[in-house]
């Protein structure tokens, strides 16, 4: 197995079939010390064909045009779908032959530190990306807004003018909307992972699922997505379950000035969750998966305030990409790994499922809130019922 761009410290593991007198902390120091030193693979790509056999990696299509002082960056591949760059690498993990069982394990090890590796250059990558495309929607909104007392800056956090830009239509597409979404998530965990790595290299695995939440979504290997999307859905089995009542007086709640699409703003959705009680909120955050297992390890009910905070977030989130997907004209487009994560996002169950019954599902929730026009009535009502 090669990778497009094969690294120094990928060399430098490989040398361990060599020399046997190597130390496996000399290896995890280098390992990570040429971690950030090799070009970044765009799009992930692991061939056993040879380098000069491969063809050019495909240029981005369906992007809007954009004057070249405004260009996007070149691994957003189409209006909808983020970079391939945004999710985990592949990992392919031998199967043993006749050789000796530990270097079986050693084969695995270095399967995991190729994994590890190329997801955290993904994410330092990611960044870059962002960064830049961050000056591109700050200037077109100062352009918007020429009078501004204190114009944006580049250096302002995303979560700061995500809204104005997004609701501002033409400013913003969905694949860049959720590149930056995801590396404002991945990016504050890299320094602690990436000492993670330095400090346990290809014994990480057996520590990550005790951690799950520390890891950048990149770096989160097959086996732990699906026991997070299990405990997850278990979470929300047991929520229907308890058989909470859909809120009545919610639809009713008029913010004065927030017209249509209200959903995409923060204050309009903490006005709506204002009505809701502990049951309600409980609800909505065990079917969203926005609180901890460990409160219900402890038998305890996280407090009201922490639960509307952030279940008003990720409704603020979703009506976001609602939004976004109504303006492109629905989610036919998306890719099957990004259905996925977006039903997974709104509540919807994927395991188990096929694709088509997924983007069945996801075209309804689009549509109900196309109809709704984004109030947040259609949201609640589909968060509620099964």
């Amino acid at each position: 197995m090669t990778t497009r761009y094969p690294s120094s410290c990928f060399q430098a593991i490989s040398c361990l079939k060599r020399t046997q007198h190597a130390q496996p902390s000399a290896i995890r120091i280098a390992y990570t010390a040429a971690l950030f030193s090799q070009p970044h693979a765009r799009h992930y790509s692991f061939s056993k064909t040879s380098s000069a056999n491969r063809s050019p990696a495909p240029k981005p299509t369906n992007l809007k045009p954009r004057s070249p002082a405004q260009s996007t960056p070149k691994s957003l591949a189409s209006a909808l779908n983020p970079p391939p760059t945004t999710l985990p690498p592949p990992l392919d993990l031998p199967t043993r032959g006749s050789e000796a069982y530990p270097i079986y394990l050693y084969r695995i090890g270095r399967a995991y530190g190729t994994f590890y590796k190329d997801g955290l250059k993904a994410v330092w990558h990611n960044h870059k990306d962002a960064s830049a495309l961050k000056k591109r929607i700050v200037a077109d909104l100062n352009a918007r807004k020429p009078n501004l007392a204190s114009p944006l800056s580049a250096s302002s956090r995303w979560s700061t003018f995500r809204d104005e830009a997004v609701r501002r239509g033409g400013i913003v597409q969905r694949a860049e909307f959720q590149l930056l979404e995801r590396n404002a998530r991945d990016i504050g965990k890299l320094p602690f992972f990436g000492v993670l790595v330095l400090l346990f290299g290809e014994w990480l695995p057996l520590l990550v699922p005790f951690i799950p939440n520390r890891v950048p979504g990149i770096c989160r290997i097959p086996k732990q997505v699906r026991g997070m999307r299990e405990k997850s859905e278990g979470r929300r089995r047991l929520a229907f379950r308890a058989g909470v009542h859909e809120p009545k007086e919610v639809g009713k709640v008029v913010v004065e000035g927030c017209g249509k699409w209200r959903i995409t703003e923060r204050a309009s959705v903490q006005e709506m969750l204002k009505s809701l009680g502990p049951q309600h909120l409980m609800h909505l955050s065990s079917v969203l998966n926005q609180h901890s297992g460990i409160w219900e390890k402890l038998n305890i009910s996280p407090p009201a305030g922490l639960l509307r905070r952030a279940v008003s977030a990720q409704m603020q989130y979703i009506g976001l990409d609602d939004f976004l997907l109504v303006e492109a004209g629905g989610p036919g487009a998306l890719s099957s790994e990004e259905v996925t994560i977006a039903c997974e996002e709104r509540g919807i169950d994927v395991l188990g499922k096929p694709e088509e019954k997924l983007r069945a599902e996801l075209q309804i929730w689009v549509q109900k809130q196309k109809g709704d026009d984004g109030r947040g009535r259609a949201m609640l009502e589909m968060l509620f019922r099964r």
